[in-house]
């Protein structure tokens, strides 16, 4: 039957295809016809403050002092203003004699109670040390006089009280100034912050004695007020004393206004105005014309608003739109303000939904597809009324594959289902290695006019998840080559330019990622329409956290009243992503092992199936080697279990579940060899994904710090420098190691421990990598034992220094493909042979670079289109005259731009760099620098010039081309 159906649909498409389109083309008025629909990028020109602002809502608010900006607009990579201590006083006092007693009485903040009996104290130091205090969960007061200077009248004044270990209340004369944590019974410690709190004004009598009293919690380990902290330091977006700190890279967040004025041509008078929004981090507000049109908590999510009630044809229309981005909102850095596209999208009142499309595959091979289109039409009229809705689907080439026209009864004031079967041969299946896109266009038209178009991309391909062979792509089976990433573009901040998504998606694809995890939350649409082109495998999060907090203001403060509706718009805006292959619903939510964790999850699991029956619905938990029998009942609810840091219970949970499918959602640099193994072993396991593919800015220092060992201070940390590629997308040493399990061809790599470490001593190896770097340019070194650390897949390694051989070694399983080598530094070359028997098949070599003698620019694109949008990215290395990048470089430089475009983003790898993003001096690090250029609306020549002392200024000319 199979086989007829074909042949029916093979003459159908080809040979009847010309009489049907004459039939079908025959009722229609070409003449009359229109698209229906207007599509208008809605970035530029929009006014914005940093701060808030009474009253910003009103259309005839006087925004003329706001800045102008062009979104996408992050201002949380923005400079900071500096601290200005001329109006403030910052009173340190931390060293200094106090008193001290233990325990909890609420009556010793208060300016009458008599101290007299307690202990003198010297700090800082912690109570254990000066008190002999070491109980767990417990309590205690310190209490000193402190005098406020009366040259300090007219100046802000603060307390700096350093570090206190783990919570604490201020109280001057008896009132609280300030609190850092939280007490039982929500513990939530704040150990390695600084407390600088601001004494109100009207509790300051200059000159004269006041009380100082200061309640600490601790719940074990030191306690007290045990360190001076950091003095306030501020440079370009970063600040020591941000109030999310190491979560967010100590940039700032707070809150923001945009507003925009604009008009509406009379001639779209009847028709249906909306505003999509891309995504806005977060908590916003949105007025039009002083109409409040409702919020939008999510940061992440996609999210419509219909303008039309509230639109003035005849004059100015005034979109207000505050952001707040108060508190710890994220464990990342998350970026604040619109820092996605804004479309204004008009139609007629018949038209099809936002995102009311839907493209499914039903059956695949060589031969033939069979697909289901679904439609979802609205009719915003009064009348019921019938109307043609036309498909057309073309293929890879942009040639017309399909062509279907059919009438349709469209009642008046509801939304239709529009269902067309298709059949496609010889189709052009979509995958990593052929990528293939098609779209199919539906038109609808009602008497000759078309009423509204909808372009929709599509692939064409089939998914298929087993205990068998795991997942199959297209009836293969495939590994997922995994690695995580966050939603910022490192230097760029959260901005989100379609360039810079599809940069992103590049260098993973180069680097040898077949599959990511946005983690953890829906990407930009950019993003994922990269991933279409190009062949990048997609697992979509939805959420980080459903009603439990990971984070103090994060996003579980709205889940119960917003996740239908964000999961519907993430689920329905992304359902025809061929590359999206896994929803995700949730990353290590702290309820998944209680019953309430697992209705949750079935609630969602349930609603994501009702969205999407042909993708599997996944979540990741982490928990205790003794818990994780109890997971079997949030897993139950899945379709896979997603699992991070646990490698090692997957083939203990197949014992216990021999129908679950595993997915490795994340794991550990240093454990690829043990992770990846169990992958090609296990047919359950579908693939693994590290964290993380690429660095990014938060969760500072956590590649060399981890959480539990961080030192008192992170600043000035400001990326989690964790990535397999750093914030400019170079390799780091880890890339090199998984290139040996990856790819199945002989490898070998040197590193090199430095003479010193790079920035001090670590604490932590579990998301971070050996302190090595690939340079043998080690000068006033000489004769100095270095230790070099070889990473093959050979079984013989040989080490050769200017020549002569000076080490060798066969490798052993328990070496993990990493061979041990001290040798002495000599200037040179450093060189390093793998060996298959007696075989050389395999080398790398390390040269010692001269001294820094010119700079060479390297753009990533040679032109750029005056659209507002474009961007280049140019990488500036320092070189020597041989033209090897000097690996230790740290060269000031500056740079300048002429012409119609400007410098968005400078900025380097250093995972400790507080250097401004935005001036035009910036230094090199490890011989490197990057520029992101971005194009005006205006064509012509463009000059950057860049130059550093000592050598000569380097130029790059480029065009910007009409658009």
């Amino acid at each position: 039957m199979l086989v007829i159906i074909k042949t029916i649909t093979k003459w159908f498409l080809n040979a009847g295809l010309i009489l049907f389109l004459a039939f079908v083309l025959s009722g229609i008025d070409l003449a009359a016809q229109h698209e229906g629909r207007a599509i208008t990028l809605f970035d530029d020109d929009w006014q914005f403050f940093r701060g808030d602002v009474e009253g910003a809502e009103i259309p005839n608010f006087n925004d003329n002092f706001w800045r102008k900006v062009n979104l996408p607009h992050d201002w949380s990579i923005e400079d900071l203003e500096a601290v200005d201590y001329d109006d403030r006083l910052v009173i340190n006092v931390v060293r200094d004699n106090w008193r001290f007693y233990p325990g909890d009485r609420m009556a010793w903040r208060e300016t009458t109670f008599d101290d007299g009996s307690w202990s003198e104290v010297n700090l800082p130091q912690d109570w254990a040390t000066h008190s002999a205090y070491n109980d767990k969960d417990a309590y205690g007061w310190y209490r000193k006089e402190l005098i406020i200077p009366r040259d300090a009248k007219g100046k802000e004044v603060y307390l700096n009280l350093g570090k206190i270990a783990d919570v604490d209340q201020v109280y001057l004369n008896g009132e609280i100034i300030g609190n850092s944590g939280s007490f039982p019974p929500d513990f939530r410690p704040a150990t390695t912050q600084t407390r600088q709190y601001k004494v109100p004004d009207k509790l300051i009598d200059h000159g004269k004695s006041h009380v100082l009293a200061v309640r600490v919690y601790c719940k074990e380990g030191r306690g007290g007020i045990f360190a001076m902290g950091n003095s306030q330091y501020v440079k370009g977006p970063f600040d020591s004393h941000s109030e999310t700190g190491r979560q967010s890279g100590f940039t700032r967040y707070g809150t923001g206004w945009y507003r925009k004025t604009f008009r509406i041509p009379e001639e779209y008078a009847g028709k249906k105005i909306q505003l999509l929004f891309e995504g806005i981090y977060k908590n916003a507000n949105i007025w039009i014309n002083g109409q409040d049109l409702g919020s939008h908590p999510n940061g992440y999510s996609s999210f419509w608003k219909d303008l039309t009630p509230h639109i003035d044809y005849n004059g100015k229309n005034t979109i207000a739109i505050r952001v707040d981005n108060r508190g710890k909102t994220s464990r990342w850095y998350s970026g604040s303000g619109i820092y996605r596209h804004v479309w204004m999208v008009v139609s007629n009142h018949i038209h099809i939904e936002n995102w009311g499309v839907t493209i499914q595959t039903e059956t695949l091979d060589k031969e033939l597809a069979a697909l289901v289109l679904k439609a979802r039409v609205k009719n915003d009229s009064e009348d019921t009324v019938m109307v043609r809705f036309r498909t057309e689907i073309l293929g890879p080439e942009n040639e017309q594959v399909l062509f279907d026209v059919r009438e349709e009864e469209l009642k008046a004031g509801a939304v239709s289902i529009v269902k067309q079967d298709f059949f496609i041969p010889t189709p052009s299946a979509w995958s990593p290695a052929t990528p293939s896109l098609y779209r199919a266009i539906c038109t609808i038209i009602k008497n000759g006019v078309f009423l509204d178009r909808v372009e929709v991309p599509f692939g064409i391909r089939t998914l298929k998840f087993d205990t068998i062979k795991g997942f199959q792509l297209n009836g293969e089976a495939l590994f997922l080559k995994g690695g995580n990433i966050h939603h910022d573009h490192g230097i760029l901040g959260s901005k989100s330019f379609d360039d810079a998504e599809e940069r992103k998606v590049k260098l993973l694809l180069k680097h040898g990622f077949n599959a990511v995890r946005c983690a953890h939350n829906p990407p930009s649409p950019a993003f994922l329409d990269a991933c279409d082109r190009l062949g990048l495998l997609v697992v979509l999060e939805a959420f980080d956290v459903w009603e439990k907090p990971k984070v103090l203001d994060d996003y579980s403060w709205f889940f119960n009243d917003w996740w239908r509706t964000d999961l519907n718009n993430i689920i329905k805006r992304d359902i025809n992503h061929p590359s999206v292959i896994l929803w995700s619903i949730g990353n290590d939510v702290p309820e998944g092992l209680t019953a309430d964790g697992f209705f949750k999850a079935r609630q969602l699991a349930g609603f994501t199936r009702t969205l999407d029956p042909t993708r599997p619905v996944t979540a990741a938990l982490q928990t205790p080697d003794s818990l994780w029998a109890q997971a079997d009942t949030f897993y139950s609810a899945l379709n896979i279990a997603g699992y991070n840091y646990s490698h090692h219970q997957y083939e203990k949970d197949h014992v216990r579940n021999k129908n679950r499918l595993m997915i490795g959602m994340e794991s550990y640099p240093s454990q690829i060899n043990e992770t990846w193994n169990l992958v090609e072993t296990l047919p359950y396991l579908i693939g693994d994904f590290t964290w993380s593919a690429m660095d990014y800015l938060g969760e500072a220092g956590k590649g060399w710090y981890g959480f539990e060992n961080e030192p008192l201070s992170l600043f000035p940390w400001t990326s989690a420098y964790c990535g397999d590629l750093d914030l400019l997308g170079d390799p780091r040493p880890q890339w090199y190691y998984r290139r040996l399990f990856w790819e199945k061809r002989p490898q070998t790599y040197i590193m090199v421990r430095p003479s010193k470490p790079s920035f001090n001593e670590r604490t932590n190896m579990n998301w971070g990598w050996q302190d090595v770097v690939k340079s043998w340019s080690w000068y006033g070194h000489e004769m100095v034992f270095f230790e070099v650390h070889v990473y093959t897949n050979c079984e013989r390694v040989k080490l050769y220094s200017n020549g002569k051989v000076v080490a060798e070694k066969r490798l052993a399983e328990s070496d993990n493909n990493m061979a041990l080598f001290y040798v002495p530094y000599h200037e040179g070359s450093l060189r390093a042979i793998g060996f298959n028997g007696k075989t050389p098949v395999a080398q790398d070599i390390l040269i010692s670079a001269g001294m820094p003698a010119k700079l060479v620019l390297k753009p990533d694109v040679k032109t750029l289109a005056a659209n507002g949008q474009d961007l280049m990215f140019v990488s500036v290395e320092v070189q020597d005259a041989k033209g090897q990048v000097h690996p230790m470089a740290a060269a000031p430089l500056e740079f300048s731009l002429k012409g119609p475009a400007e410098i968005i983003a400078i900025g380097n790898a250093d995972p400790q760099n507080i250097e401004s993003l935005t001036d035009a001096y910036h230094k090199t690090y490890q011989g490197k620098c990057m520029a992101v250029i971005r194009a005006t609306r205006k064509p012509g020549e463009v000059l950057l010039e860049v130059s550093a002392n000592g050598v000569k200024t380097e130029s790059l000319v480029f065009q910007v081309l009409p658009n």
